[in-house]
């Protein structure tokens, strides 16, 4: 009988037999590894792709409910008093984001706005806040091609809704001014707040001069005529109110054929009114018998023009009690003997500013030149209040955040 020895033929097959086996099942286990890792990785992938397309489509909502507010607050079929807005904005056709029922009301005038957007089984959810534009882009002094201040001049902020009478000592830090061409500053010129430099047709920044330090900002093009004194919205106003049926010229006898000569001392209570003209006499004062609730309102298609030793005077001393608008290239020579009050809008015209006293208010105009009367500091302060008063019915996104 014969034995198996090492050099058996049968017992080397049985040993490679074995070795094969075994790297036959590493093989397995390590294909089998493989697999379930990109399994893994693939459904993570769409996981992920999901989420994402889950979070454009609550971007996608958050838009689309703003631009509905935008609509039902223009309308008046939603009203800006209230806390909470009860609406129905279901998404449009292509869109997964669920209906937004509640948009909340912000203590600053803004709102709040939530949408929850889908895709599969992912889930985003994102909330914004957006608020009305500031069509003057708060800025209180403005020159669309140049404003130019002479020596001695601070410029301060307040709001007129909660300070009657402001000193330096209490300004708010927000008395921007500024142009889209040409800012330039004599000595001793000083700005609380900072100097915004607009572009010109041409792209071209501001350019800036002044002799003490000031802080400035580059911006894009400001709209020289955002409330629209020429096409637009008070362009409706300057053909409305120039018919006789719809001013209150007749109440004011001083007014003849739409043009009014202030001589002596003379009264204008609150009314909308129509000129072509307003020319202060010397020594005239005219005194302004109104309120924010019930201002007076001019309609200027001309120029205005005060002689030396005149006033224009807010009996009341709150600027929005006095708007002048005027919608021609006409200059607004305002040398007021005493502090003037009001809101002074001629975007196509020069406007020379002569006080020899305190100026509260808003100036806006194509050239804007300072020139106090008086020997000592001329102080000017920009009513926040007036800036405020003048938004885009068109609201805009300011903030936003993933909540989800």
């Amino acid at each position: 009988m014969k034995s198996a020895t090492a050099a058996d033929p049968r017992g080397r097959e049985g040993i490679v037999m074995v070795i094969a086996l075994l790297l036959l099942g590493v093989l397995g286990f390590l294909v089998l590894t493989l697999a379930r890792n990109t399994s893994s990785e693939l459904a993570g992938a769409g996981f992920y792709r999901h989420q994402r397309a889950a979070l454009y489509q609550a971007h996608a909502g958050v838009h689309y409910a703003v631009a509905r507010l935008s609509q039902d607050l223009a309308s008046g079929a939603v009203s800006g008093s209230s806390v909470t807005h009860s609406v129905n904005y279901t998404a449009p056709s292509g869109f997964t984001f669920d209906p937004i029922r509640t948009i909340f009301g912000l203590p600053d005038g803004g709102y709040a706005v939530t949408a929850t957007g889908h895709s599969s089984s992912a889930v985003a959810v994102v909330e914004v806040t957006a608020a009305p534009l500031n069509l003057l882009t708060q800025v209180g002094i403005f020159g669309d091609s140049a404003l130019d201040v002479q020596p001695d001049v601070e410029v301060y902020s307040y709001d007129s809704r909660t300070t009657t009478n402001p000193v330096p000592s209490v300004s708010t830090g927000e008395a921007t001014v500024g142009s889209n061409e040409d800012v330039g500053f004599q000595p001793r010129v000083m700005i609380d707040g900072i100097v915004a430099l607009g572009q010109d047709l041409s792209g071209q920044t501001a350019s800036f001069s002044a002799h003490d330090p000031a802080e400035t900002e580059e911006m894009e093009r400001i709209n020289p005529d955002p409330l629209g004194a020429v096409g637009g919205g008070l362009a409706v106003g300057f053909t409305y109110y120039s018919q006789t049926s719809h001013n209150h010229n007749s109440t004011f006898s001083a007014i003849k054929n739409n043009r009014l000569e202030v001589s002596g001392n003379m009264t204008i209570t609150s009314g909308v009114y129509y000129l072509t003209s307003l020319t202060f006499r010397s020594k005239a004062k005219l005194a302004v018998a109104a309120t924010p609730q019930s201002p007076v309102v001019i309609f200027l298609s001309g120029p205005l023009t005060m002689q030396p030793n005149t006033d224009f005077n807010v009996t009341d001393g709150r600027p929005p009690s006095l708007f002048v608008f005027s919608n021609s290239s006409s200059e607004l020579r305002v040398q007021p003997n005493s502090d003037f009050s009001g809101f002074l809008y001629a975007p196509y015209a020069d406007i020379k500013l002569q006080p020899n006293g305190r100026v509260f208010g808003v100036v806006w105009g194509h050239r804007v030149d300072i020139q106090p009367q008086s020997k000592d500091t001329s102080y000017i302060f920009v009513d926040m209040s007036l800036l405020d008063r003048f938004r885009s019915r068109q609201l805009a996104i300011t903030d936003w955040r993933q909540l989800w």
